[in-house]
């Protein structure tokens, strides 16, 4: 859809998170259980090493644009981390109440 790399890991961040909230309902741990081992595929990690590299070997210019596509990149994540989590916890709540069942979050209510 374009090619974008901010459209790619917000859209990969945000489906995986909607997974995660709900096996963490589903099977009653907690999300970073499911979360955070998902999210590391999607951690550019080569990125962070080409950009120490090309600082460290005299490209500033070309280090800066990996830099800022990093940072980039770390905001979709974010950003699909947020909207995954409001989601889901709106959906949640809406389902409980038409079950007649108590939140999972009684305190919030």
């Amino acid at each position: 859809l374009g090619g974008n790399d901010f459209f790619a890991n917000f859209i990969g961040t945000f489906i995986l998170t909607l997974f995660c909230r709900l096996m963490a309902v589903i099977r009653q741990n907690p999300v970073t259980v499911y979360l955070v081992p998902g999210i590391f595929p999607l951690v550019p990690g080569a990125g962070i090493f080409y950009t120490a590299y090309y600082f460290v070997m005299g490209f500033p210019d070309t280090g800066m644009q990996r830099g800022l596509n990093i940072i980039e990149v770390a905001g979709a994540i974010t950003l699909g981390i947020v909207f995954g989590s409001f989601l889901m916890t709106g959906l949640l709540h809406v389902a409980y109440r038409k079950r007649g069942s108590q939140s999972p979050h009684p305190e919030k209510e």
